[in-house]
C-alpha cells in the first residue's frame, strides 16, 4: 500500500493545481514566469504552501516536474 507524498506546511496552502495555464497565470500575477518542457506539461503538480510574515516568507514549493521559475521584477529575495 502506498501513501501519498507528505506536503509540508499544508495548513498554509496558497495554491495547488495540475493545470499548466492556471499555474502560469497564478505565478505571473505574483511577478514570476514559469517554464516547463513541452513533454512535462501534462504532469505538472504545482503546490505552494507559504507562511507570510512582515518582512519574511517561509514556504514550500513543489512542481512535480523539472521547471524554471524566474522573477519578472528583478527581485533578489531568498
Amino acid at each position: 500500500m502506498t501513501h501519498p507524498a507528505k506536503l509540508y506546511m499544508d495548513r498554509q496552502r496558497i495554491v495547488r493545481t495540475q493545470n499548466i495555464d492556471a499555474a502560469q497565470a497564478f505565478l505571473h500575477g505574483k511577478g514570476f514566469e514559469l517554464d516547463v518542457a513541452r513533454r512535462d506539461l501534462g504532469s505538472i503538480d504545482l503546490c505552494i504552501n507559504c507562511a507570510v510574515l512582515p518582512g519574511l516568507s517561509v514556504g514550500y514549493l513543489q512542481w512535480g516536474v523539472p521547471a524554471i521559475n524566474r522573477s519578472l521584477t528583478g527581485l533578489e529575495d531568498y
